[in-house]
Formats: structure tokens, sequence, C-alpha cells
């Protein structure tokens, strides 16, 4: 569980650094090919509240021109969701829990890194 993120609250919006990972892509709803990137290192502040997360590669994304290593901050909502097993095989061990991420990113912007 990500408890920095519990800690800030869900439904609340906030300011976070992270670094561009990787760009990569998943299969959505209906079988359509989504691109997505990953966001190493995120920050609140000065407080790391996640070691990874995963966003779509949407337009303000695209219009970064962002590079593996490139620092951005954004504002983005806290919000709650559920992950693990939810089929009815029993002999799958993923129970069902509570985990936080980030939604809805917005005022995407390139760091400048000083020289």
């Amino acid at each position: 569980m990500r408890n920095n993120l519990k800690e800030l609250g869900a439904d609340k919006r906030y300011t976070f650094t992270a670094t561009i990972g990787k760009k990569g892509v998943k299969k959505g709803y209906n079988g359509k090919i989504e691109e997505t990137i990953l966001l190493l290192h995120v920050k609140q502040g000065a407080k790391y509240v996640a070691h990874h997360l995963w966003f779509q590669y949407g337009k303000q994304f695209s219009d970064l021109d962002l590079k593996i290593g490139d620092e951005i901050s954004f504002d983005a909502r806290v919000t709650i969701y559920v992950k693990g097993y939810f089929g009815k095989n029993i002999d799958v061990y993923k129970p069902m829990s509570v985990d936080y991420a980030l939604q809805y990113p917005s005022n995407i912007k390139k760091v400048l890194k000083e020289p």
C-alpha cells in the first residue's frame, strides 16, 4: 500500500514531481491499444509518496517531448482503488486490498535542471 499517499487523503489535489521511466502500451477497454507512461520516484514536495505510477500517455504528456530521465511536475488527485484477484478460483492467492493512486494529471511541466 502507498501509505504516504494515504496520509495525504483521498479526493484532494496536490502538486507532485517525478522522473520519466519509460513508455509502454496496454490493452484498454474493447481491446484498443493505449499508450502509457511510467513515472518513477514520485514526490509531493520533499516527501516521497510512490516508487512508481503508470498514467495514460495523453496529449499533455506528448506535447512535452519527454525523454527517459526527464523530471516533471504535475497536479493530480489522490484516489482509492481496489486491487487483487476478483475471480472465483480459490486456489489463486492474490486477495483483494485497497491501495492509493493518482488520477487526472494536469499542469504537466518539464522541470529544467540547473547546470
